[in-house]
């Protein structure tokens, strides 16, 4: 059956679309490519050379101490682009070199744990308080019970006598909550309650805090007998803070699962919120939050199983939600009319992407059956093969896009799983976007060793194109259940949302299945802005405020919209993972040609962007004369 079917769409291709040459599917894309945008001026500081320029926190440690908070800290530091100076406070004149560094220049953020502030002169403690009064917020990590009463009597100073003991929370305990004390730090967590399975064991402390002393709880635990002990929490010290968190120690664990996994959210998530709070926008950040649901496999035919697209627009409309379809292009020619016609006039609830070819199984799987996890239930899918699909879908794509003007995202979302590595290069080739997947790994590799790995909004280091992870719904309670979708946006990475609509998935239960999760998403702290697959890659990219008054872009997509909401010109240095692995054609910004540098596998350029104004950077791969 899978030959017959892929038989008869070559014929059906050659006789329709045998006009379409290679060239002219790499060359077609799109039609959001800036073209009619005030033209953009290159920046006047050359952004190679002028580096990379980075804010600093800065770090309390021992040798004495061998626990996780140190490297993590600075880890996490890294990972949102900004330096971290250690000081160890075990060095001679390391309080002298401490008071320097406080009077060089400010420091947003400083951390140290219990474990280290058990080893503080009482002169240190002063330092630390002068600075929080200065601005500093000084946060305190892993002041559990197993805290020394020297580190406790510290904790206390610190706080100014605000922090009165540390005890055991006496219950077990199910999630935790968040408080609506510091929307500006808790932002989509907060009045939001992260729910656990139910332990016997609560893996928190409690910090006993003096009545009357003004304490902000931030998160709280959950616990069994109904009470709310705290955390974390803030104790406000003239410009400045102390943070709080008597948390169970730090694991050694990439991010990814420390910041993922439920049962470790009191570990991480507040060193998380601490660093948001304290830089802003001097970190990486981006201003908007978007999200999106993806339906995999979707004839456009009414129904298809329980699917009603007719049904499904009066759900995103009454809930306000946005739909991807990720269709098969070898089933197009199947499609209603109809269904065309309503997804067409809808562009703002309903949009398509592509899924493959014919959605015969795992179209895109191993070339050959030499890897070593080669699954035998799965034929071999040679690389020439894997090629054919991706542009014999492709050319179904641009056919209906002429003929009944179907707009699509060129986007792969691969059926059944992701391919490997070596498949992203056609993709580049032929001026994909992106690949969004459920996997954060091509087909074949290992887990890097890379703290941080996964973490960013596109994976870059496979064929420097992006790979995007998705998160199915039907993994969780039937219940609304945002939980991981909310730390994706507190990331300021999207909510991408998939299923399918087949018998035991999600709209088994009606086609308002989705409306409840819609509504708690629309609800969370801050703007959310649903939207296509095609509109979030092309806003995909990461900022943050330098000290020398530059912006700093990480840019991740071939064509990225980059706005300067501020009412003043600012200068933006755009860099874009670029290992040539596909020559460039031509780099345009707001339809002119611009000049940009390659440095060590980093495209680089830079723009002077007018107040109010959006630079859309086009990259194009291929060959001279090719057009977008």
């Amino acid at each position: 059956m899978r030959f017959q079917a892929r038989f008869f769409s070559i014929i059906y291709l050659l006789i329709v679309v045998g006009l379409f040459s290679t060239a002219t599917v790499a060359a077609q894309d799109n039609r959001n490519d800036g073209e009619n945008k005030p033209p953009i001026a290159t920046a006047s500081v050359d952004c190679v050379t002028r580096g990379v320029v980075i804010y600093t926190t800065l770090l309390l440690e021992s040798p004495q101490t061998q626990t996780q908070f140190a490297p993590q800290y600075c880890e996490l530091a890294h990972f949102l682009g900004i330096d971290c100076q250690r000081v160890d406070i075990t060095q001679a004149e390391a309080l002298a070199y401490l008071l320097t560094l406080l009077e060089s220049q400010p420091f947003p953020l400083i951390g140290i744990n219990a474990a280290t502030l058990d080893l503080l002169p009482v002169e240190w403690i002063t330092a630390l308080n002068e600075a929080a009064i200065n601005g500093s917020h000084v946060l305190l990590y892993e002041m559990n019970t197993s805290a020394s009463k020297a580190a406790r009597t510290a904790g206390w100073a610190l706080t100014g006598g605000a922090l009165q003991d540390i005890t055991e929370i006496h219950s077990g305990m199910n999630g935790w909550t968040f408080t609506d004390q510091l929307p500006e730090m808790t932002r989509e967590f907060t009045d939001h309650t992260l729910t656990i399975e139910p332990r016997e064991e609560a893996i928190d402390s409690a910090v006993i805090w003096r009545p009357e002393a003004h304490v902000r709880p931030i998160m709280q635990v959950v616990a069994n007998d109904g009470s709310r002990p705290t955390v974390f929490s803030q104790v406000p010290i003239g410009e400045g803070s102390i943070l709080v968190n008597s948390a169970a120690p730090l694991l050694d664990q990439p991010l990814r699962e420390l910041y993922y996994y439920d049962s470790l959210s009191s570990r991480m998530l507040p060193l998380v919120f601490a660093f948001k709070y304290a830089y802003g926008d001097m970190i990486w950040h981006n201003t908007t939050n978007y999200a999106n649901l993806t339906l995999d496999d979707p004839r456009l035919t009414e129904p298809f199983f329980l699917l009603s697209y007719y049904d499904l627009l009066e759900q995103m409309d009454f809930a306000n939600f946005h739909t991807t379809i990720a269709a098969h292009p070898g089933e197009l020619p199947l499609a209603d009319s109809d269904v065309v016609s309503l997804i067409v006039s809808n562009p703002d609830r309903y949009s398509i992407v592509q899924h493959g070819y014919l959605g015969d199984g795992y179209e895109f799987y191993y070339y050959d059956r030499s890897a070593p996890d080669y699954n035998p239930t799965f034929p071999p899918r040679p690389f020439v093969e894997q090629l054919f699909a991706i542009e014999s879908g492709l050319r179904q794509l641009i056919l209906h896009r002429s003929t009944h003007d179907l707009l699509f995202g060129r986007i792969m979302v691969f059926p059944y799983g992701i391919s490997p590595a070596g498949t992203f290069t056609l993709l580049k080739e032929r001026n994909y976007l992106a690949t969004i997947n459920g996997q954060n790994i091509p087909l074949g590799e290992s887990y890097p060793d890379d703290w941080a790995y996964a973490m960013a909004p596109a994976i870059m280091r496979y064929e420097s194109f992006p790979m995007i992870v998705r998160r199915d719904i039907n993994y969780y309670p039937e219940t609304p259940q945002v939980d991981r979708f909310i730390r994706e946006l507190y990331l300021d990475r999207p909510a991408l949302f998939y299923t399918h609509t087949y018998v035991g998935e999600l709209f088994t239960s009606g086609m308002d299945a989705f409306n409840p999760v819609a509504e708690e998403m629309n609800s969370l702290y801050g703007d959310l802005q649903w939207a296509s697959l095609q509109d979030i890659v092309q806003h995909l990219y990461w900022e943050k405020d330098a000290p020398d008054g530059i912006i700093d872009v990480q840019m991740y997509v071939r064509t990225t919209h980059i706005s300067n909401d501020s009412s003043v010109p600012r200068t933006y240095c755009i860099r874009k993972t670029e290992t040539q692995n596909v020559p460039i054609s031509w780099l345009r910004v707001n339809g002119q040609e611009l000049p940009y540098q390659i440095v060590d596998d980093e495209l680089v350029i830079g723009l002077e962007i007018p107040a109010g104004a959006t630079a859309t950077i086009n990259v194009h791969y291929g060959y001279q004369g090719d057009d977008d």
